[in-house]
């Protein structure tokens, strides 16, 4: 069953606590066949929430992890990870809270990846993903990319955001992929890779 969570302040998804960002991407950039990696051995998962099935590919060395967590007006349909994961929610007498830090930190080439929904709520209509805009298997998109952020309790990683529209009335789906160190060109390219795999049916 997701872990609810009411603390306002909780972030998950946009979700890997950016501290300080620089944009990247095109305009509806392409990932050309001569630009791809090889997916072999690449293992296949589906996450399901909000009304929407999400299904990507990504290295099998990404194991899923913990669960589901409900928060304000988003929620993370899962976790991947190349390392193990901590639980880092907790439920008492008063309002859960999470303390994104205890998840853990990872290893070099430490790789932590969330998918789930946001962008919906009362005041909000949002359908339209933020990010310089690119498609994703024939869906609009937005793709951001913050340096200095933070992958659980290391520092000097990065996070690449991704906003697919799921063709609902309200909000998207979210793919965000956080890796240490920042920079890294190899996982770079392997996080376009898998963004260009996902597959929303609602």
């Amino acid at each position: 069953m997701p872990v609810v969570m009411r603390a306002a302040w909780v972030v998950i998804l946009g979700f890997l606590g950016v501290a300080c960002g620089s944009a990247g991407g095109s305009i509806h950039p392409q990932i050309s066949a001569t630009d791809q990696l090889s997916t072999a051995g690449w293992t296949v998962d589906t996450f399901a929430g909000s009304g929407v099935r999400v299904t990507l590919e990504h290295p099998s060395d990404w194991a899923r992890q913990l669960h589901a967590y409900d928060f304000h007006y988003h929620q993370a349909l899962g976790l991947l990870a190349n390392w193990p994961l901590h639980e880092f929610c907790h439920i008492g007498p008063s309002p859960g809270s999470c303390v994104w830090n205890a998840i853990g930190t990872p290893p070099p080439s430490g790789v932590i990846v969330g998918v789930g929904t946001a962008g919906y709520g009362p005041g909000l209509s949002l359908t339209t993903p933020p990010g310089l805009p690119l498609i994703i298997n024939g869906r609009r998109a937005g793709r951001s990319a913050f340096l200095d952020g933070r992958c659980g309790a290391a520092a000097r990683a990065e996070t690449i955001a991704y906003g697919i529209e799921d063709g609902l009335s309200q909000g998207y789906v979210t793919l965000d992929i956080c890796f240490i160190p920042s920079g890294n060109a190899r996982l770079t390219a392997i996080a376009d890779q898998v963004a260009h795999t996902v597959r929303i049916q609602t």
